[in-house]
């Protein structure tokens, strides 16, 4: 099937939508680190305490981003020696067995024994031996809370112990993506400071940190394949833009800007508009026209940032900042009818 022109053209936009990426000063900054890290581990030959970094985020702010980037930048191959693994990539599960993430993380390496047979020190030390057969120079490990979720002081410190072991023995350095709990296991073991010293919070946004949001909504909308600019950084916009997100860059480029700019591809529409903004909040979130921050109608002096949190997070350590307003949500509960003042 040949395909037209015009349809080409419109999947040309779309595809530039979907990629649409903005590199913060402090994703850049989380960049330059892993990388300085990967670079100075590989000069000394791994012989040495690496420098680890935690990377502490609520979900939609950016850790798939900076993973993705690596596994690109350093994707698998095959050598004429065998298959080489220059990255690492292993997401933890929710498994308190002692053998559970050795044995996991042997599997994603390509463990001939997937990850079975032996000892919790057994399965590490056979771990060591492969990543130094497939020339593994960073190891990144997503997920990290999933190792101390629910868990006792017993599995937290475990797992500190685990981590150590795994940073001493491989010489590489261990990037950890976590929710911002998982610093908990960070705390509770003197030799992991001193083996992370390096450690970024991705906050969401909130009003004191506007300017940086409208900093990304104007980059958002230089990338957006349309003839002109919709102005997402205009004061007012950016600030409702802020209030229907509760400040999370994937609800705000998932939920809003992303389904609304592929409607208006589809439509041959030359600009972005507002308009098309607020039917995909209205669609997409569920928030209703009355109560819509994208509503130019609501009172801009009636809307807050609300932040969403998991019920299951809101207790927990570093999970929340004091002067900010949360939402506790279900799991699988969505963002909807809760942007504006009752």
């Amino acid at each position: 099937m040949i395909m037209s022109s015009n349809q080409a053209g419109i999947d040309e936009k779309i595809r530039q939508i979907e990629n649409i990426f903005v590199e913060t000063p402090q994703i850049k900054e989380i960049f330059e680190d892993i990388d300085e890290a990967m670079d100075t581990a590989r000069i000394i030959d791994y012989k040495k305490q690496p420098t680890s970094i935690l990377i502490t985020a609520q979900s939609g702010m950016g850790k798939t981003t900076i993973f993705d980037h690596y596994l690109a930048k350093y994707p698998r191959y095959q050598a004429e020696e065998g298959d080489v693994v220059p990255v690492l990539s292993s997401t933890l599960l929710d498994d308190k067995s002692p053998k559970g993430a050795p044995g996991h993380m042997l599997r994603d390496l390509g463990d001939w024994l997937q990850g079975k047979g032996g000892t919790r020190g057994e399965l590490t030390d056979r771990f060591v031996v492969q990543c130094n057969g497939v020339k593994v120079e960073a190891i990144f490990i997503d997920e990290f809370q999933n190792a101390i979720e629910n868990g006792s002081d017993n599995i937290i410190w475990n797992t500190s112990e685990w981590i150590k072991t795994l940073v001493n023995l491989t010489g590489r350095p261990v990037i950890l993506f976590g929710m911002p709990y998982s610093k908990q296991v960070i705390d509770t073991n003197i030799a992991l400071i001193k083996r992370f010293p390096v450690i970024h919070h991705i906050d969401e946004y909130d009003l004191e940190t506007a300017s940086g949001w409208l900093i990304f909504l104007d980059e958002v909308d230089n990338q957006l394949p349309f003839e002109a600019k919709v102005g997402l950084a205009d004061e007012e916009l950016g600030v409702r833009l802020m209030c229907a997100a509760g400040g999370n860059l994937s609800r705000l480029m998932k939920q809003i800007i992303r389904p609304a700019a592929k409607k208006a591809v589809r439509a041959g529409e030359t600009k972005l508009t507002i308009d098309q903004l607020l039917k995909a909040s209205i669609k997409i979130q569920r928030v209703p026209m009355e109560s819509n921050p994208l509503n130019f109608d609501v009172p801009l002096d009636s809307l807050e940032v609300v932040h969403e949190i998991a019920e299951t997070q809101y207790n927990k350590p570093y999970s929340r900042k004091g002067n900010w307003k949360y939402r506790q949500v279900a799991t699988e509960e969505k963002l909807s009818r809760v942007l504006s003042k009752n």
